[in-house]
């Protein structure tokens, strides 16, 4: 399991934002090809909740992660749309809540 602070999770979040995915956009743009980038928390694409693990010291308890989260649902709407017009998704989600706030 990854436990990441909430510095590193800016860094994780800019980094899927910026420079990289735009990159990666670029050289598949390069090739003919229509393209689209889904980051962050387009369209809610992937839903999480906070990931709860088992208490060792306190029986029935548990104790809820931040920024660990499993995934609940993925909303596959966007890209089969995509796919239909014959363009091609980049995606690099964050996994955020049902009401869109990161977990």
């Amino acid at each position: 399991m990854r436990v990441i602070d909430k510095e590193t999770m800016w860094v994780v979040a800019w980094v899927r934002g910026g420079e990289v995915p735009q990159d990666i956009v670029t050289l598949i743009h390069h090739t003919g090809s229509n393209i689209v980038s889904l980051i962050e928390k387009d369209d809610r694409l992937i839903h999480t909740r906070r990931l709860r693990l088992a208490d060792p010291e306190k029986p029935g308890k548990f104790i809820v992660m931040r920024r660990v989260g499993e995934v609940t649902f993925i909303n596959p709407a966007v890209v089969l749309a995509l796919q239909n017009d014959a363009f091609i998704p980049v995606i690099l989600p964050i996994g955020c809540s049902e009401t869109g706030r990161r977990i």
